[in-house]
C-alpha cells in the first residue's frame, strides 16, 4: 500500500468522523430541545423569514449603533421566547469571548498623542470585531435551528453515509398460505444484506418455502414481496417516524407506515426466478455464457472490506456480452484478463504462483487452473500476439470454451472472500 493510499484512506476516515459528528449534533439538538414543539409549520415559516433578514444584514456590515439591527435583534428574542425554551433564548445570547487586541512594538521615540491614537483605534477595532463575531455567531445559530426543525432532527448528511455500512433492509411477504381468500402479510425489518439474500432472495429465486415471522410459506403461496432499505440508525427512526407522521412509541409501531416510507429496491434486488431458471437452462444447453448469471450475482452481494470486485464484475459481463461473437479473439483476451486480474485475492502477484502453491483448494481445483494457466494462455498469447500472415484461419468460439475452469475459479474466489 502506497502512501497515497494510506492518505486517501485517512482522508476518507476523517471525512465520515466529521459527517457522523454532524449528524449526531443535529440529533442530540433537537432530542434535547425541540422534540416537544409544536406549531412545526408556523414557526418554520416565521424563522426562515428571520434567517433570510439576519443574512442580508450580514452583507451590509452592520454597526452596533444600526437601528435596523436593534429591531431585528428584538424582533428575533421576541420570536425565540414565544415559541421556545429559555434554553434556546440564552443559548441564542450565549456571549462570544472577544477577540484578542492587536499588539504591536511600541517604538520609544513615539510620542503619547500617536500612542494614545493607536490605542484608541486598536479598542474600536477590536469591538468592530467582537460585534461581527457575535452577530455570525447569531445569523449561524438562527440557521442551524430552522434546519434542524425543518429535518426532524436528521441531518441531510445522512444520505452521503457509506451503503456498504450502514444500509439495513426491509422485507415484506404478501401471500395466502392457509387462508386462499385473504392475503396475508409477513414482514422483516433492518435486516444485513447479507440476511436478505440468504434467507430470502436465494430461496425465493429458488422457488423455495420462505420462513418468516415463524411461518415456512411455500413458493406457489407467494402473492408479492417488496423490499426497502435505509441508511438510518435505529435512534434516529423515532425522528423519521415523526417527519413521516407515523406512529413510533414504545407500544404501538405502525411497521408497515415505516417500511413504505423507505427506499423502494424491489425491482433493483429482486428478480424472476421464471427467467433464472431460463438463463440457467439456457446456460447448460447452448452455452451462450462464458460466466453463468448466478456466479455474478454471487460476486455482486460479496462485501469484502480487503478487495473491490468492481473491475472482476465488469470483466465477466463484458465476457458474456462477447458470447454472441463468433471467433474466439475477445473472449480469449477477457478470460486472460481474468486470470491476471485474481492473484492478489490469493495473496500471490502471479497466476502461476497461484497454481503452484495456493493449498486452499481441492486437486481437481489445481488440476483446472493449471488448464487456465497453461492452454488458455498459449491460445490467448497464440490469437492476440501473431502477426499478419499471407492466410489466415480464424478461431472458433470453441477455443476459448474455458467455462468449467473459470467457473470453479470464480466459486473459489467467492468462496475465500464470502
Amino acid at each position: 500500500m502506497t502512501k497515497f493510499d494510506i492518505s486517501k484512506i485517512m482522508t476518507n476516515i476523517l471525512a465520515q468522523q466529521k459527517l457522523e459528528t454532524n449528524i449526531k449534533e443535529y440529533k442530540i439538538f433537537h432530542r434535547t430541545y425541540l422534540c416537544n414543539i409544536k406549531d412545526r409549520l408556523t414557526i418554520l415559516s416565521q424563522l426562515y423569514n428571520l434567517c433570510i433578514k439576519f443574512q442580508n444584514t450580514t452583507l451590509k456590515s452592520p454597526f452596533l449603533s444600526d437601528p435596523d439591527r436593534y429591531n431585528l435583534e428584538t424582533e428575533a428574542e421576541t420570536m425565540l421566547k414565544k415559541y421556545f425554551s429559555n434554553s434556546i433564548y440564552e443559548l441564542y445570547n450565549k456571549r462570544i469571548p472577544p477577540p484578542k487586541p492587536k499588539i504591536k512594538i511600541q517604538n520609544p521615540e513615539n510620542r503619547f498623542l500617536i500612542t494614545l491614537i493607536e490605542s484608541i483605534s486598536n479598542t474600536f477595532e477590536t469591538n468592530n470585531e467582537e460585534h461581527k463575531q457575535e452577530w455570525t455567531y447569531k445569523t449561524n445559530f438562527l440557521l442551524f435551528l430552522n434546519n434542524c426543525l425543518f429535518y426532524f432532527g436528521l441531518h441531510p448528511d445522512i444520505l452521503k453515509r457509506d451503503p456498504k455500512v450502514y444500509k439495513r433492509y426491509n422485507f415484506v411477504l404478501n401471500h395466502f398460505y392457509k387462508t386462499p381468500k385473504t392475503k396475508q402479510t409477513e414482514y422483516k425489518l433492518l435486516i444485513t444484506p447479507e440476511i436478505l439474500n440468504r434467507e430470502f432472495l436465494i430461496p425465493y429465486e429458488k422457488q423455495l418455502p420462505i420462513k418468516i415471522s415463524g411461518k415456512l410459506i411455500p413458493f406457489k403461496s407467494i402473492y408479492q414481496i417488496k423490499i426497502t432499505s435505509t441508511l438510518l440508525l435505529d435512534d434516529e427512526i423515532v425522528l423519521f417516524a415523526a417527519k413521516n407522521k407515523i406512529q413510533w412509541n414504545s407500544k404501538n409501531r405502525d411497521h408497515i407506515a415505516f417500511i413504505n416510507f423507505c427506499q423502494d429496491e424491489t425491482e433493483d434486488l429482486h428478480r424472476n426466478p421464471f427467467l433464472i431458471d431460463q438463463e440457467k437452462e439456457k446456460f447448460r444447453n447452448q452455452r451462450t455464457y462464458f460466466v453463468n448469471p448466478i456466479r455474478i450475482d454471487e460476486l455482486i452481494n460479496i462485501k469484502s472490506k480487503k478487495i473491490d470486485l468492481l473491475k472482476l464484475i465488469q470483466l465477466c459481463k463484458e465476457l458474456n456480452n462477447a458470447s454472441s461473437t463468433k471467433t474466439a479473439y475477445t473472449p480469449t483476451l477477457l478470460v486472460r484478463a481474468i486470470i491476471d486480474y485474481t492473484p492478489p485475492i490469493f495473496g500471490f502477484k502471479t497466476f502461476s504462483q497461484v497454481v503452484n502453491n495456493y493449498s486452499g483448494g481441492t486437486k481437481s481445483f489445481k488440476k483446472s487452473m493449471h488448464t487456465l494457466d497453461n492452454s488458455l494462455r498459449n491460445i490467448a498469447d497464440n490469437n492476440i500476439h501473431s502477426q499478419a500472415r499471407q492466410k489466415e484461419i480464424l478461431p472458433t468460439i470453441t477455443q476459448a470454451d474455458f467455462t468449467p475452469e473459470l467457473d470453479l475459479l470464480l466459486s473459489e474466489i467467492i468462496r475465500i472472500l464470502k
